[in-house]
C-alpha cells in the first residue's frame, strides 16, 4: 500500500507545476517545455534572464547570467543556486539584470548587476551569488530587523514589501520614491510618503514603480491639512474656478532632486483642538510676503528673531482662529490689547500711520505680528462669511421657486406617509488636474458661489438643478463594519494605485508626461476594485475585481490592448464580451492575459510586438493590422494544449506560463470554482449597476411604494450589496490561491463557511419580505 502510495505521488508530482515558455506571437509558435526535477511554483523574468522557485524552496536561474564567475554555470539550461541551499525561499523576483529572493523567515538576498545599487551591497560593481541584504527599521527602539513578504526588481531600483505593509527601496532614480539627492542609494530605507497606509503589493517597470494601496477606513487617524508642502514649499492645495464653484485639488507632489530634511514631513498638529469634520481646506491664498512669513510661523518652524512672547501669542491666536471655525473673538481681543499696551511711551494709544516713528526692533515687530492676526482673522472670517451668504441665498431661492413652494405646501397634507426631503443629485465635475474625475459635494447648502449674497447672482445652472424634483441616495456598499469576519480573511477590493518615477510615456497614468519622485494616487482608478497591478518596460497594468484590465503607458507595439497611443491615462484594454480576465503579466513590449472563456480550462491572449515578420512559410493566416504587432489582444492557439494555466509571466521578450494537469480531479474542480464565482460576482455587479441603481433613483419611487415596502426595498438592497462585497472578496482568494498554492487545504471558505451563510440567509429574508409585501407586483405597475 505505501509503495502504490508514493508511485501515486510521484505520479502527481510529474502532473504539477508545468512551465511552458515561448517568445512573442505568430501562427506557427510552439510553446516550449522546460524541465525541472520539482514543480515549478514561481517564475520571475527579467530583460534577458528568469527565476525559477520550485517546490522545497530551491532557486534556478535560467538564460543569460553574465554576473556568474563561472562560464559553464553561466552556459547550463538551469542554474541552481546553491547560496540559498538550507534556507527556504517563498518569493523570487527578477530586474532588468538582477535577481533577488525573500526566504521564509523575511530575510531577503540579491544577486546581479550592481552598477546602480539595485542589490543593495555597497563596493561591488556586480554581486555573482545570493547575498544577504540587511533591512533594519531605524525609527523603532531599539532598530528592529525588517521581515518582509516580497520583493519588486526594475532596471536600476528594487522595492521590498514588508509584513506591516511598508515598502522599503534602495538603488538609483526617482523610482525610488525617496526624493533624494544622491545616487546610488546603497541601504534600503523606507518610502515615508505611505508612512500610514497598509501596501498590498509593489511592482517595478524600468524606471517607473507601482504600489497597491489599500484606501484608508473611518479608524485611520488625519492629520489635519496644511498650506504648503515643508519640502517644496509649494501649495498643498489648487483651486479652480468653474460655473460659480470652487473646485479643490489635492494631486501635489515634489518636484524631482528634492532633498528630505529631517524636518520634512507633515506639519505639526494645531493647538486647537478640532475634529477632521470641522477643519475645513485652505481656501485662499495671499501674495504679500508678510503673511507668507506669518505663515511659516504658524506651521511650527523654529524661529529666532521676535521676542518669545508675541511669538507665542501670534502662532496660539492665528492656529486657534485658523483650526476652528468658530474663531475666538475673546483671544482677538487680548491680543490687540496687549499690542496696545506694549506700545513705547509718546505713541499714544494707537500707531502712526505706516509706523515710520516706530523703533524698528518694536515697530516691526508688531506690524509683523498684526498683519500675521489680519490676515489669519480674515481667512477665518472670509469663510464663515461665504458660507452664511450662501446659505442664504440659497434659501431665498429655494423660497422663491415654484417647485419648492408647492413642496412645502404640499408637506404638511401628507402627513406621516409623506416622503422626507431629499437631497439634489450632484452632477459629475472634472477637477484642475488632468485625468481625475471629481464629484460635487451633494449638500447645496456646501456649495462655494463666487458672488454670495445676493438672488440674482447664483448661477443658472445652479437654479435649474434645485428645480429638478431630488434624488433619494442609497448606499449599496455596505457600511464598514457589516462583514467584519470578511473584511479581516479575506482580501479587501478598496484598494487605490499609487505610482511614482520617470514618466516619459505616460506609465505613471497621471494625465501628463512629468516624472515625480514621490508616489501620488491614480485618482482615476479610484472605486475600481482593484486587486493586481503589473508594470513593463514602459507600461502599467491594473486587474479589478471585475475581470477587467486597465491599462496606460507606452503602446508602440499595441501592448495597452487598445488603439490608443501613447495612453497617459488608465483606459481599458479590448476584449470581446464574456472574457474575464484574472491574471496578467507585463514585458518589454508585449503584454499577457489570463482569462476564463467558454469552457473550464482558462485562455491566454497577447498583445503587444510579434516573434517574427509573419506567419511560418505556408500558412493561409495572414498578419494582422499593424506589422510587426498586434493592435488588439489575440487569444493564442496553442492555449487549450497547456492545460489549466494558474498563471502568466512576460518578461524582456519572453512569455511563459505555468500550468497544472487534472491532478485527481482537485485542479479541474478548483478553476471550476474560481471561475464560477468570477462569472457570478460580475453578474452580480451588472445587475447592481443596470438595474439597483436606476431603481433607486427613480423619482416616483418613494410616493408609489409607501414607507413600509420602501424600508424593506432598502433592507433588501443593503443584504444584496453585502452579498455582493463577500461574493468579489471570495472570487479574489480562490484566484490568489490559483496563483500561488493550488491547495484545497487553503481554501478560506471551509474555514468560513458561517460567514457565507449568515449572508445568504440575511438576503433570503429581505427578498421573502418583500415578495410577501407584494413589493415585485409594485415596482411592475405601468406608472413606475
Amino acid at each position: 500500500m505505501e509503495s502504490q502510495r508514493k508511485s501515486s505521488g510521484d505520479e502527481d508530482a510529474g502532473e504539477r507545476g508545468l512551465l511552458h515558455a515561448w517568445r512573442g506571437y505568430s501562427c506557427g509558435v510552439t510553446p516550449e517545455r522546460l524541465l525541472l526535477p520539482q514543480p515549478v511554483l514561481q517564475v520571475a523574468l527579467g530583460t534577458r534572464h528568469g527565476v525559477l522557485l520550485v517546490e522545497g524552496g530551491h532557486v534556478y536561474s535560467v538564460g543569460d547570467l553574465p554576473w556568474k564567475q563561472s562560464p559553464a554555470a553561466a552556459s547550463e539550461p538551469h542554474t541552481l543556486e546553491s547560496a540559498l541551499s538550507g534556507q527556504r525561499v517563498v518569493a523570487v523576483a527578477a530586474g532588468s539584470f538582477h535577481s533577488g529572493a525573500v526566504t521564509e523567515d523575511g530575510a531577503v538576498h540579491m544577486w546581479g548587476d550592481n552598477a546602480a545599487g539595485q542589490c543593495g551591497l555597497p563596493g561591488l560593481l556586480a554581486v555573482p551569488n545570493p547575498t544577504p541584504v540587511a533591512l533594519s527599521d531605524s525609527d523603532a527602539s531599539p532598530p528592529q530587523t525588517v521581515a518582509v513578504l516580497e520583493l519588486a526588481c526594475g532596471g536600476q531600483h528594487s522595492l521590498a514589501l514588508s509584513a506591516r505593509g511598508q515598502v522599503w527601496a534602495w538603488g538609483s532614480g526617482p523610482q525610488l520614491g525617496l526624493a533624494a539627492s544622491v545616487f546610488p542609494v546603497w541601504k534600503p530605507q523606507k518610502l515615508e510618503h505611505l508612512a500610514g497606509r497598509r501596501v498590498l503589493q509593489v511592482a517595478c517597470g524600468a524606471s517607473h514603480s507601482l504600489a497597491l494601496v489599500r484606501c484608508l477606513g473611518p479608524q485611520d487617524v488625519h492629520r489635519p491639512p496644511v498650506d504648503k508642502c515643508r519640502q517644496c514649499n509649494q501649495l498643498l492645495y489648487t483651486m479652480t474656478d468653474k460655473e460659480d464653484h470652487v473646485i479643490i485639488s489635492d494631486g501635489h507632489d515634489c518636484p524631482l532632486g528634492v532633498e528630505l530634511t529631517e524636518e520634512a514631513g507633515m506639519a505639526p498638529l494645531q493647538e486647537a483642538e478640532t475634529s477632521p469634520s470641522e477643519t475645513a481646506p485652505p481656501s485662499q491664498t495671499s501674495s504679500d510676503p508678510a503673511s507668507d512669513a506669518a505663515h511659516h510661523r504658524d506651521s511650527g518652524t523654529e524661529d529666532t528673531g521676535p521676542p518669545p512672547d508675541s511669538e507665542e501669542a501670534s502662532a496660539r491666536v492665528a492656529s486657534g482662529v485658523k483650526g476652528s471655525r468658530y474663531p475666538d473673538e475673546q483671544a482677538v481681543r487680548d491680543y490687540l490689547r496687549k499690542l496696545s499696551g506694549d506700545a513705547p511711551a509718546g505713541r499714544g494709544t494707537g500707531p502712526p500711520p505706516g509706523g515710520l516713528h516706530a523703533p524698528p526692533s518694536a515697530g516691526a515687530l508688531a506690524s509683523s505680528a498684526l498683519n500675521s492676526l489680519v490676515t489669519s482673522c480674515a481667512s477665518a472670517v472670509g469663510e464663515r462669511v461665504v458660507s452664511t451668504y450662501e446659505a442664504l441665498s440659497f434659501k431665498k431661492m429655494m423660497n422663491y421657486l415654484p417647485s419648492a413652494a408647492a413642496r412645502s405646501a404640499a408637506a404638511p397634507a401628507g402627513g406621516d406617509n409623506a416622503p422626507a426631503p431629499e437631497r439634489v443629485r450632484p452632477e459629475a465635475k472634472k477637477s484642475s488636474s488632468t485625468g481625475d474625475i471629481r464629484e460635487e459635494d451633494a449638500e447645496g447648502l456646501r456649495r462655494r458661489l463666487s458672488l454670495p449674497g445676493l438672488l440674482p447672482q447664483v448661477s443658472p445652472r445652479l437654479l435649474r438643478i434645485a428645480a429638478r424634483p431630488g434624488t433619494r441616495a442609497v448606499a449599496l456598499a455596505p457600511p464598514g463594519g457589516a462583514v467584519p469576519e470578511a473584511q479581516e480573511v479575506f482580501p479587501t477590493l478598496q484598494t487605490e494605485v499609487w505610482s511614482w518615477g520617470r514618466c516619459e510615456q505616460g506609465q505613471l497614468g497621471h494625465g501628463d508626461n512629468l516624472s515625480r519622485s514621490q508616489p501620488l494616487c491614480i485618482k482615476s482608478l479610484n472605486n475600481k476594485e482593484v486587486i493586481r497591478v503589473a508594470a513593463g518596460a514602459r507600461h502599467s497594468l491594473a486587474l479589478t475585481a471585475q475581470s477587467q484590465v486597465f491599462s496606460w503607458g507606452s503602446n508602440s507595439c499595441g501592448q495597452l490592448g487598445h488603439m490608443e497611443s501613447p495612453s497617459t491615462v488608465p483606459r481599458l484594454a479590448k476584449l470581446s464580451d464574456g472574457i474575464r480576465v484574472w491574471d496578467v503579466g507585463a514585458g518589454e513590449k508585449h503584454t499577457l492575459l489570463l482569462a476564463d472563456g467558454d469552457c473550464i480550462q482558462p485562455i491566454i491572449y497577447y498583445s503587444g510586438q510579434r516573434a517574427g515578420e509573419g506567419p511560418e512559410p505556408g500558412a493561409a493566416e495572414e498578419p494582422p493590422a499593424g506589422g510587426g504587432f498586434t493592435p488588439q489582444p489575440v487569444l493564442l492557439p496553442f492555449c487549450m494544449n497547456l492545460r489549466y494555466v494558474s498563471s502568466v509571466f512576460a518578461g524582456g521578450q519572453q512569455c511563459m506560463a505555468l500550468s497544472d494537469r487534472n491532478v485527481m480531479g482537485f485542479i479541474a474542480g478548483l478553476h471550476e470554482l474560481a471561475a464560477a464565482e468570477r462569472k457570478f460576482y460580475c453578474r452580480l455587479c451588472g445587475i447592481k449597476t443596470e438595474v439597483v441603481r436606476p431603481l433607486l433613483e427613480l423619482e416616483s419611487l418613494g410616493p408609489a411604494l409607501g414607507p413600509a415596502l420602501l424600508g424593506l426595498l432598502l433592507a433588501l438592497t443593503g443584504s444584496f450589496g453585502r452579498l455582493c462585497l463577500l461574493t468579489g472578496r471570495h472570487a479574489a482568494s480562490l484566484t490568489a490561491n490559483l496563483r500561488r498554492g493550488r491547495d484545497v487545504r487553503r481554501l478560506l471558505v471551509l474555514d468560513n463557511g458561517g460567514v457565507f451563510l449568515d449572508s445568504h440567509r440575511e438576503y433570503c429574508v429581505a427578498v421573502g419580505d418583500f415578495l410577501v409585501m407584494g413589493g415585485f407586483q409594485t415596482l411592475a405597475k405601468p406608472p413606475l
